[in-house]
């Protein structure tokens, strides 16, 4: 049986902290953490995130060969499906790259 995870008090530890939100990474399993924040008791074969933020749904990156696997997932978490995590992640950079770059 899935552990309950208390989002509202993971939500006040970030904004008590000031902080944005919570980035978890998994891959193959490999944190624990993640995968009982997300409400899963294994992970697929590809990477995946998972992004709390302070306030709001908490959101899940996951590739769509993986959609299968993630089906039960805590049903708070908003799901994002993208074809393959680096194609995502490589837009994310060039942004901020893009970003910093008009402020020098």
């Amino acid at each position: 049986a899935r552990k309950h995870v208390n989002l509202p008090l993971i939500q006040q530890a970030l904004q008590n902290q000031q902080l944005d939100g919570w980035l978890l990474y998994d891959f193959r399993g490999s944190n624990p953490i993640a995968l009982h924040l997300a409400g899963i008791e294994g992970s697929g074969t590809r990477r995946w995130f998972l992004w709390i933020p302070a306030s709001g749904s908490p959101q899940l990156l996951l590739q769509s060969i993986e959609v299968r696997t993630f089906d039960g997932v805590a049903a708070e978490i908003d799901r994002c499906v993208i074809e393959t995590v680096p194609a995502k992640i490589d837009m994310m950079f060039a942004a901020t790259e893009s970003r910093s770059s008009r402020r020098h």
